[in-house]
């Protein structure tokens, strides 16, 4: 083990009280191992987070489409109104100017 992970560890085993430890060969591996399981649990993490992000993204994108699909539905709606409307009045012209003749 080169010097630099070496006093990295000692540091690490003084300042969590862990200094016995680091001296037995089977202290090193102790500390490895945990530093493996903290390592993996922050890589699990990181990938529920991303996970997390992407449902929040396709639920906003779901979302928006229900709305533009919505609005296109109310502005369909809105036309078709219209058309019956005129169509309406065409009538009563009709029957008015019959009327009068």
């Amino acid at each position: 083990m080169d010097d630099r992970r070496r006093s990295t560890l000692c540091k690490f085993a003084d300042n969590t009280k862990l200094s016995d430890a680091v001296d037995v060969a089977k202290g090193w591996d102790a500390i490895q191992r945990d530093l493996d399981k903290l390592k993996s649990i922050m890589m699990m993490m990181k990938k529920k987070k991303k996970k997390k992000k992407e449902k929040e993204k396709e639920k906003r994108k779901k979302k928006k489409k229900k709305k533009k699909k919505k609005k296109k539905k109310k502005k369909k709606k809105k036309k078709k109104k219209k058309k019956k409307m005129k169509a309406k009045r065409r009538r009563i012209k009709k029957k008015e100017e019959e009327e009068w003749n």
